[in-house]
């Protein structure tokens, strides 16, 4: 397991506003060393740029976390109808024969439900949340980083949305 907050991150997410959520998150618990990959604007799905590019970035982290402490974190929309993102992933792995996600990868998946915007919504106007509602309409204005800084500060006081509180387990898992 990486010594969290001196990692090297690499977050893999769909956009900017995933992005500037997470790295805010990760700069108020103190990671300095972030860098990003997205879904290249106007270049189709995503969500389908994530899950190609994750065998990729999975394999990449797997042979450095040999030599280096780096964390991959992925971020991507649950979207409606989906029900298991991870299965998606390690299908992806398995598709490029390679073994799917393992406890002891560098890893961390956040998957918000229904999108980000559920995420941005309950952090700047509290619970409660639905996650199959849309909140995109009501986040426009939304500054994912100040939220993701925020969130860092207030995640163990304020009230989660099922999605997010499985990602608070799992970063406690990674980075206690």
């Amino acid at each position: 397991m990486p010594e969290c907050k001196d990692a090297q991150v690499l977050v893999l997410c769909e956009d900017r506003r995933h992005y500037h959520l997470v790295r805010g998150f990760l700069e108020e618990k103190g990671f300095k060393r972030i860098t990003e990959r997205k879904s290249p604007p106007g270049s189709g799905s995503a969500e389908q740029f994530v899950r190609e590019q994750f065998p990729i970035e999975l394999r990449a982290h797997r042979a450095r976390a040999r030599y280096a402490n780096v964390l991959l974190i992925v971020c991507v929309d649950r979207d409606r109808g989906k029900q298991d993102r991870v299965a998606e992933f390690a299908q992806a792995c398995v598709d490029r024969k390679m073994q799917p996600p393992a406890d002891d990868d560098p890893l961390l998946v956040l998957i918000p439900a229904r999108n980000i915007e559920t995420w941005l919504y309950l952090v700047e106007h509290g619970p409660p949340v639905d996650e199959t509602t849309d909140y995109k309409p009501l986040c426009r204005a939304a500054k994912p980083g100040r939220l993701g800084r925020r969130l860092a500060a207030d995640c163990s006081t304020i009230n989660l949305s099922p999605s997010l509180v499985r990602a608070r387990r799992d970063w406690r898992r990674l980075c206690g």
